[in-house]
């Protein structure tokens, strides 16, 4: 697969990822910020970059990191075990699953030419720290593409309409206040700061963190850039590693 047939998978305007949730609604905005970074990695991908290191950290069931092992050797890494799907990794043959946490990845210092970071940053306890990591195993002035929600009220009303069980795990207010609660997914009683899935960061703090380890480099906001915080669902960003 060439350079350039992977831009126009890029930049193929229906490009059919999974159906990433039952809600057809939430389903299209996955895919949605899947297009927009896979845009973002094609138009910094130089001609012949086939030995390029690609790291996809939160990477779920590893779709999204399956479509990048097209084109690159492409590692996909989740701390959940049940997040990954095997059979994707089969239909990718080139995909490799990585079970860790991100604060503890088994790679070394200056090792990875780009990490991708899709709705991940929100989840991090302490996120300073894990910036950090990433930081470290990133090659000087190696890509670093990230995407997190704008988790505004308007968001979060929305968000309690449409998904109101996945809503129970971006609502941190609540958490502050009652922080035992019950895991929708699980039934179980769990600490909602200690649980891999619930959000802990408001998207003004991961802004003030990227902006303060990384140059930017590109910045979009979905639905339309030209739309205030108020109105916008998430945030894609391309980075710079400047050591």
């Amino acid at each position: 697969m060439t350079n350039s047939a992977f831009e126009s998978i890029a930049h193929a305007r229906f490009y059919q990822f999974e159906k990433s949730h039952t809600n057809q609604f939430i389903s299209f905005l996955y895919n949605e910020r899947q297009r927009r970074i896979l845009n973002m990695i094609a138009s910094e991908v130089k001609k012949n970059s086939r030995s390029c290191f690609v790291l996809d950290i939160g990477c779920g069931s590893g779709y999204f990191s399956g479509v990048l092992s097209l084109q690159f050797t492409t590692v996909g890494l989740d701390a959940d075990r049940k997040e990954m799907n095997l059979d994707v990794q089969r239909k990718f043959k080139k995909l490799n699953f990585i079970l860790a946490d991100m604060r503890f990845m088994p790679f070394k210092s200056y090792s990875i030419d780009i990490i991708v970071c899709i709705s991940v940053l929100e989840h991090c306890k302490d996120l300073e720290d894990q910036i950090r990591k990433i930081k470290d195993v990133l090659k000087k002035d190696a890509v670093f593409i990230a995407g997190y929600p704008i988790e505004t009220k308007f968001f979060k009303s929305v968000w309690k309409r449409v998904s109101p069980l996945s809503f129970m795990f971006i609502d941190c207010e609540r958490a502050y206040s009652q922080p035992y609660w019950r895991n929708p997914s699980t039934g179980k009683q769990e600490c909602y700061w200690e649980s891999f899935h619930t959000h802990k960061q408001t998207y003004q703090k991961i802004r003030k963190v990227l902006g303060k380890n990384f140059k930017i480099l590109h910045k979009e906001k979905l639905p339309f850039d030209i739309l205030p915080d108020s109105l916008t669902y998430y945030e894609c960003v391309k980075m710079r590693n400047v050591i």
